[in-house]
């Protein structure tokens, strides 16, 4: 085992190559109080059954690398960046190689993390990155999940924690991903965000910002996506149960599903709605399911109706409609509702009367 602590401004440790903070053993890192390492590459938990931590706290704290980081190459690596720390590198891995563990946190105002090319959340293993009050992330391009059997878990929480890819964004290219962004967190792509088929987006009260979102996975949440969303065998659920998810566009294609729960009456508090600020492009299934507030399953009523989903403008209709059961001698009445003016456009589910079947003749 193996401890270095480089404290307070003025103090350094400079390295020409490869940094291994627990090569084949458990390694401890700890820059603090302005302290500065650099090093051509680092690599945390570099061998299986070893570990490898590096905590970089306070402001003026910083590690730099020339060229990549490993934060747990084939064993456990830890990357904390706290209270105003900063790490440079080029590309960099979170859980490189198979069935190795990758945890990247940061957190605080002024804390960052500068990834000049790409950043793998769980490469060929299990990686983990949490960015939070105030942490900032950015990286020429972003993969969660990259290769099959791989799994990464990305959060952004908070106001002004941020992940900023200057490429596009891949949760679940060929593995399983999840991205979280919530209480005001935000992740910025200049390009595409790409969801995969085994790939899950969930918005709580965050933003998105990009070119497009192509979703051939699952998309969900209440939240803010600035970009015309693209449903191409995949799902859609807005609301965190219930909520609103506004979007600038959206098509959903004949194998999209968008997912709508109904809790009571009251639009975004207590059923879902899609807002969509341009246009909406609509086909495949809607789904419709009765949800649980807390008091009991919603049961609908005669007379009540549902604005699902609001736009700019609507073009087509659903292909295929799963409604939720209704009462004896109840329907529904799916309309759109079309405003020649050009204001805003309705997806609207009312609860009417079942026209009663006719009598058989014998």
């Amino acid at each position: 085992n193996g401890t270095a602590t480089v404290n307070d401004a003025g103090s350094s440790w400079g390295n020409r190559s490869d940094l291994f903070v627990g090569l084949d053993g458990t390694g401890t890192l700890n820059i603090n109080n302005g302290g500065a390492v650099s090093s051509y590459t680092g690599k945390l938990g570099y061998t299986s059954n070893s570990s490898g931590t590096v905590t970089v706290d306070g402001m003026g704290s910083s590690w730099i690398n020339s060229s990549r980081v490993d934060v747990g190459g084939a064993g456990t690596g830890t990357l904390n960046i706290t209270n105003g720390g900063a790490v440079s590198n080029s590309e960099s891995a979170i859980a490189l190689f198979s069935r190795s563990t990758g945890t990247v946190t940061v957190n605080g105002a002024g804390s960052k993390w500068i990834n000049s090319s790409v950043l793998d959340v769980g490469l060929d293993g299990t990686g983990t990155l949490n960015i939070s009050n105030g942490g900032t992330v950015s990286s020429a391009a972003g993969i969660l999940g990259a290769t099959a059997g791989s799994t990464g878990t990305a959060t952004v929480d908070g106001a002004s924690s941020s992940w900023v890819n200057s490429s596009n964004l891949e949760v679940g290219k060929r593995g399983t991903a999840t991205l979280n962004i919530s209480n005001g967190g935000l992740v910025d792509v200049t390009n595409d965000l790409l969801i995969g088929g085994a790939g899950a987006v969930n918005l709580n009260g965050g933003t998105i910002n990009a070119s497009s979102v192509l979703n051939i996975g699952t998309l969900t949440g209440s939240g803010t996506i600035n970009a015309g969303v693209f449903n191409n065998d995949g799902i859609v659920g807005p609301g965190n149960s219930p909520g609103t998810l506004t979007v600038g566009g959206y098509t959903q294609d004949i194998n999209g599903i968008l997912n709508i729960e109904l809790g009571g009456v009251l639009a975004g508090t207590e059923y879902d709605v899609l807002a969509v600020t341009g246009t909406a492009n609509l086909g495949g299934t809607l789904n419709v399911d009765f949800f649980d507030l807390g008091i009991g399953l919603f049961d609908a009523s005669l007379g009540d109706t549902f604005e699902i989903l609001l736009a700019e403008n609507i073009n087509g209709e659903f292909d295929i409609l799963t409604l939720a059961v209704l009462g004896e001698g109840l329907d529904w009445q799916l309309n759109y509702l079309i405003d020649f003016q050009g204001t805003t456009d309705i997806v609207q589910l009312s609860v009417v009367s079942a026209v009663p079947l006719p009598t058989a003749v014998w």
